[in-house]
């Protein structure tokens, strides 16, 4: 944010647009309410606070690692960006209302996206600023959910998050599928709370 050419007043509103929506905002309609033409510029924008919600979610201590989607599901899944992978969930309370996550992406993409990373630096790419945040996730044994409740939590999570990555984003790049989950992670856990105050902290500290 402080070498960004664009104006605090951007970087702020782009903040509210992406804290008060139920379920997120596709790079183009973005460019439009933003008013900036240019997409490559509002795609780095909202990564970057994509980036910043995982700054918020990976500072939390989690006590539960659950199979999202397995792999026997996941020609059912409609994901088609992680078809055959398996997403983690990873619990903290599962009090109603209270009940917190953090969706990661399969382990294997996140190997993958490690090499493709390498790669791209040594091509020059530009926007380095929002690559390295798979190293900063700490993966634990992951568990298959057992009981009725958490197996219906889980479709739910499945089916809303589906929506996002093809619905609203018609499918996502496997290079940056984790800061997909970090945005869908971050505003479900702070459904009830002042989202804009929280991003803008992680953003700016």
């Amino acid at each position: 944010m402080e070498s960004s050419k664009l104006s605090l007043a951007v970087w702020f509103k782009a903040m509210f647009l992406m804290t008060h929506v139920k379920k997120s905002y596709s790079i183009l309609e973005l460019s439009r309410i933003l008013g900036i033409n240019r997409y490559r510029t509002v795609w780095y924008l909202s990564m970057k606070l994509r980036v910043g919600m995982g700054q918020d979610l990976l500072g939390k201590e989690y006590f539960q690692f659950l199979y999202l989607i397995s792999k026997a599901k996941a020609q059912t899944s409609q994901l088609k960006a992680i078809q055959n992978y398996s997403i983690s969930a990873i619990l903290k309370s599962k009090i109603y209302k209270r009940d917190e996550i953090n969706l990661i992406a399969p382990v294997d993409v996140l190997k993958k996206v490690e090499v493709e990373e390498f790669n791209l630096k040594r091509k020059g790419y530009r926007c380095l600023k929002v690559f390295g945040v798979q190293r900063k996730i700490e993966l634990k044994e992951v568990h298959y959910a057992v009981k009725p409740d958490v197996q219906l939590w889980l479709s739910t999570l499945v089916a809303n998050s589906n929506r996002m990555l093809n619905g609203i984003h018609h499918g996502v790049s496997f290079l940056h599928l984790q800061k997909y989950m970090f945005e869908y992670s971050f505003n479900y856990n702070l459904r009830s709370q002042d989202k804009f105050e929280k991003l803008k902290n992680c953003v700016l500290f």
